[in-house]
């Protein structure tokens, strides 16, 4: 009787240890898709086409995938897109695909490894690094120019807002030099003008106000965070791995190599990355894994001067913002490269267009795409 007992007791107490054991094993996460690793499904070397999507991961159907490579082919088979495409709906991607080739010379294939300068896209991450230097206290969006260069010329007359919001009155220019000392093109906060020269002062700022030189920031603040490891800085692309080559038409209208030379864009459009780390990009952004929410919402907030000179949109801080705030978005062009980004905050989705074709229609594309995923959510 008294060993029946003693057996079952610790029958009893083993039990408990391994219901207890499994009970608080950490409850793994579902993996999320990464663009640089999702398999490729096919590959049509009739178009010169290569997929790297997997439509069972995706929240939308297959037929909205179809859908936008039928929209980009008709692009391709035309002749005016080369470059990648990644479309993404509530953080999963629904579309990651190569088009045409990244140089005519050797062949090679764009593949979603392939850097292309993105210019202008290179904008938002300028202004994600100043909101993140409010944050920590090292500035304020309404602080003059003054405080962090005081040997600009009319630096006692500019807010970082209105850099920010392209309401400074600078001219637009792609180095320092011309700028410094030059008449302003209207009083500051008066006017919208778009300005390269707007974002080359921020990045002296954000330089002035770190110690540190601008990529460097990105790199720890921004890129790394993320896990972007294909982004990076250059002014021609000539000295960058797995770069594209870009391309414009020649008088003759055959496809002619376009290189950037004696520009420093820096701030203004100087990087340059893959659709797969714009996507790690766009999350970042729509998770707030780079700023708080309420900084997000200065960020996308778009100015009431540029929106008394935009049609149905305006500018916030690095992003053309629609409205009513539904989406916001840039576009980049330089030398050969086209670049085009859109986050849709209505029907969370993010779309991004990279292109090794100077005049690549990008701007049609996106909408064209955006109708589609509006139209089948």
């Amino acid at each position: 009787m008294f060993h029946t007992k003693s057996t079952y007791i610790t029958f009893l107490a083993i039990s408990l240890i391994v219901i207890t054991t499994v009970a608080c094993q950490p409850k793994q996460q579902e993996a999320k898709p990464n663009p640089d690793t999702i398999q490729k499904v096919r590959y049509r070397s009739n178009s010169e086409t290569t997929d790297q999507t997997d439509p069972s991961v995706n929240p939308l159907s297959e037929a909205s995938h179809e859908n936008i490579d039928a929209i980009i082919r008709k692009y391709v088979d035309n002749g005016t897109f080369s470059g990648n495409v990644l479309v993404s709906h509530a953080g999963q991607v629904i579309h990651n695909q190569s088009y045409g080739k990244a140089n005519l010379s050797s062949g090679t294939m764009n593949n979603n490894q392939t850097k292309f300068a993105i210019a202008s896209l290179t904008k938002p991450f300028t202004a994600m690094a100043i909101m993140q230097l409010q944050e920590k206290g090292q500035l304020q969006e309404s602080d003059k120019v003054s405080k962090y260069l005081p040997d600009y010329a009319h630096a006692d007359q500019i807010t970082i807002h209105q850099l920010l919001t392209h309401t400074s009155g600078i001219a637009s220019n792609t180095t320092f030099e011309p700028y410094w000392n030059q008449p302003l093109s209207s009083t500051p906060g008066t006017k919208y003008a778009y300005s390269n020269s707007n974002y080359l002062l921020l990045q002296k700022i954000i330089e002035s106000v770190s110690k540190q030189p601008y990529l460097t920031f990105l790199k720890e603040n921004i890129f790394s965070p993320l896990g972007m490891t294909h982004t990076g800085y250059s002014n021609t692309m000539k000295d960058v791995d797995q770069a594209a080559t870009g391309y414009q038409k020649n008088q003759s209208g055959s496809p002619q190599a376009y290189y950037v030379s004696g520009l420093d864009l820096g701030g203004a459009g100087g990087l340059y990355s893959t659709v797969g780390d714009l996507y790690k990009w766009g999350e970042g952004i729509r998770l707030n894994q780079l700023v708080q929410e309420n900084t997000k919402n200065k960020i996308f907030t778009p100015d009431a001067i540029p929106l008394q000179t935009l049609k149905d949109s305006g500018y916030g801080y690095g992003w053309m913002i629609a409205n009513d705030k539904s989406w916001a978005r840039h576009q980049g062009t330089i030398g050969g490269f086209q670049s085009f980004m859109t986050l849709h905050f209505q029907h969370d989705f993010t779309i991004i267009l990279l292109s090794n074709y100077r005049y690549a229609p990008v701007a049609d594309i996106n909408q064209e795409i955006s109708d589609i995923l509006i139209e089948e959510e």
